[in-house]
C-alpha cells in the first residue's frame, strides 16, 4: 500500500515534513556537539546562582577569622572565591560603584535571591573592567573574566569570580536562535521541495503552449508525482488522438484537390468544342481560377503535412535569398538587419512564409523594406511597405483562409488568399506569431515574430 503511494503529492509532502524535522534535530545535535559553551544550559538553569547563594551563606554564617579559609575552600573547577573584609580598601571601593551586567537574566534575579540586605556588583568583559579584589592581600587587581560581589551584613564583601565564561545563551536568546535556525531549514527545505513539486507543474504548461503553437510536438515523458503522472498520460493520449486527426484531415482534403484535376481538364478539353469565343473565354477564365485555387490547396496542404525538422539556420541569408529572386524579376527590396544572426527552425517552411509575405506587398503594394531585430529571447521580421494598407476591421480576417480584400476574383489581382494563412500556420508551428498593423503615414507593417529557441 505504501508503495503504491509512493510519489504521490502527499508522499512528498510527508517527506518534506519528515526531512525538515530530521535536519532540525541533526542541527541541533551539531549545535550540542561544537556550540561550547553557547550550547550549554543559561546561567539561571545551570545551578551556578544556586552554588553562588550556598557560598555567600556559608561564609556569613562564620566568624570573620574563618572568612578566608572557607572562601579559598569553596573554590570549584570553574569559580573561585574570595572575602573582602569591611576595612580593605577593596570593600571601599566595591561599595562606591554600581556594575551590572546587562541584559542579562542572571542581572535580574540573584539580587532578589539574596534579599534586600544583600548588594550586588556583577562585573563582565563587555563592562569597563574595575579592580576585583582577589589577590591572597586582599589588594585591588584587575582580572579578566566574570565576578560576582555580595555584601553581606558587617559590610564586608564575597567575591565570587569566573574567569572564563561556561555557561550558554540566555532563554529569549536561546529561543530566538532555535526559531531562526527552524525558519531557514523549514524554508530552505521547502523552496527546494515546492521547486520539486513545481517542475513537473511547468513542464505540463509548457507543454501545453507547444502543442498551442506546433501540434506536431512530442508527447510529453510521464515524470513527476503520481497525479502528475496520470494527467500527462491522459494528455498524450489527447494529443496523439488530435494529431491523428489532423493527419486523416489533411490527406483527405489533399486528396480531393488532387482528384479535382481530373475533370478540371475534362472541362477544358470540352471547352474547345464551344462555338462561342466569349463564352468559351469565360468557361476558360474560370476554369483557370479553379485551377490556381486547385494548385494553392495543394501546395498549403502539402506545406502543412511536410515534417521538416528543425535545424540551426542563418535568417539573413534566407532573406537574401528571396531579395535576390525578386531583383531578378526587376523589383529592389533593401533590408536593413544584421549579416549573420543563427535560428533554429524550418528553413524551408520559413522562406516560405517569409516570401508569401513580401510576395503580398508587392502585389497588392509597393516593393517593401524589410528588418531584423532580435534580442535574447525573440527575432522580429519586419516588412514594411509604402501601400494602401488595410482596413482596420479586416487585420484579422486577412488570415481566414480563402479570404481575400480584392473580391474580384481576377487572377490578376492576385492569388487565392492563402498566402498569410499559410505564413501565419508555419510561424505559430515556430512558437511565434504574425501580426500585422496600418502604418501612420500610410502602408502595413506586417511583424514576424519567432522565438530563438
Amino acid at each position: 500500500m505504501l508503495r503504491g503511494k509512493r510519489g504521490s503529492i502527499a508522499w512528498r509532502f510527508a517527506a518534506t515534513v519528515a526531512t525538515v524535522i530530521a535536519v532540525t534535530m541533526g542541527a541541533q545535535g551539531l549545535f550540542l556537539a561544537f556550540g561550547g559553551v553557547w550550547a550549554q544550559p543559561p546561567i539561571q538553569h545551570s545551578g551556578v546562582p544556586d552554588q553562588v547563594l550556598e557560598i555567600v551563606h556559608m561564609i556569613e554564617a562564620a566568624p570573620p577569622d574563618l572568612r578566608p579559609a572557607l572562601a579559598a575552600a569553596a573554590k570549584s573547577e570553574n569559580l573561585s572565591t574570595a572575602w573582602i573584609s569591611a576595612e580593605s580598601d577593596a570593600a571601599r571601593v566595591l561599595s562606591g560603584t554600581d556594575q551590572v551586567l546587562p541584559n542579562s537574566e542572571a542581572a535580574k534575579r540573584l539580587p532578589r535571591q539574596f534579599g534586600p540586605d544583600h548588594r550586588t556588583r556583577i562585573f563582565a568583559p563587555d563592562r569597563p573592567r574595575l579592580a576585583v579584589p582577589l589577590l591572597p592581600n586582599g589588594a585591588p587587581a584587575v582580572t579578566p573574566g566574570y565576578s560576582l560581589a555580595v555584601e553581606l551584613t558587617d559590610q564586608s564583601w564575597v567575591v565570587v569570580h569566573a574567569d572564563h565564561r561556561f555557561w550558554g545563551l540566555d532563554a529569549p536568546v536561546q529561543a530566538a536562535v532555535w526559531l531562526t535556525v527552524l525558519a531557514v531549514v523549514t524554508a530552505v527545505i521547502s523552496l527546494f521541495a515546492a521547486r520539486q513539486l513545481a517542475r513537473p507543474v511547468q513542464r505540463f504548461a509548457d507543454a501545453i503552449l507547444l502543442f498551442g503553437t506546433n501540434p506536431r510536438a512530442a508527447p510529453m515523458d510521464e515524470t513527476g508525482p503520481r497525479e502528475f503522472r496520470v494527467v500527462i498520460s491522459a494528455f498524450n493520449v489527447m494529443q496523439d488522438r488530435i494529431q491523428k486527426l489532423m493527419s486523416y484531415r489533411t490527406a483527405m482534403l489533399a486528396a480531393i484537390s488532387h482528384d479535382l484535376r481530373t475533370p478540371l481538364t475534362r472541362i477544358r478539353l470540352r471547352g474547345e468544342f464551344i462555338q462561342d469565343p466569349a463564352q468559351q473565354e469565360k468557361l476558360f477564365r474560370d476554369v483557370d481560377e479553379l485551377q490556381e485555387m486547385i494548385d494553392g490547396a495543394l501546395a498549403f496542404f502539402r506545406g502543412d503535412a511536410q515534417e521538416e525538422k528543425l535545424t540551426p539556420l542563418d535568417l539573413p541569408s534566407i532573406i537574401q535569398t528571396l531579395i535576390d529572386d525578386f531583383a531578378d524579376q526587376g523589383v529592389a527590396i533593401p533590408y536593413c538587419g544584421p549579416a549573420r544572426l543563427q535560428l533554429l527552425g524550418r528553413p524551408a517552411a520559413l522562406k516560405r512564409a517569409i516570401g508569401n509575405v513580401i510576395e503580398n506587398a508587392v502585389k497588392y503594394a509597393a516593393p517593401p523594406e524589410v528588418g531584423i531585430e532580435a534580442d535574447e529571447k525573440q527575432v522580429t521580421i519586419s516588412i514594411r511597405d509604402a501601400g494602401p494598407g488595410i482596413p482596420e476591421d479586416a487585420l484579422e480576417a486577412v488570415f481566414n483562409p480563402f479570404f481575400r480584400l480584392e473580391a474580384s476574383r481576377n487572377r490578376a489581382t492576385g492569388g487565392v488568399g492563402l498566402g498569410l494563412t499559410a505564413a501565419q500556420s508555419i510561424v505559430r508551428e515556430h512558437g511565434g506569431d504574425v501580426t500585422l498593423a496600418n502604418r501612420p503615414g500610410g502602408g502595413l507593417d506586417v511583424r514576424i515574430i519567432v522565438p530563438r529557441l
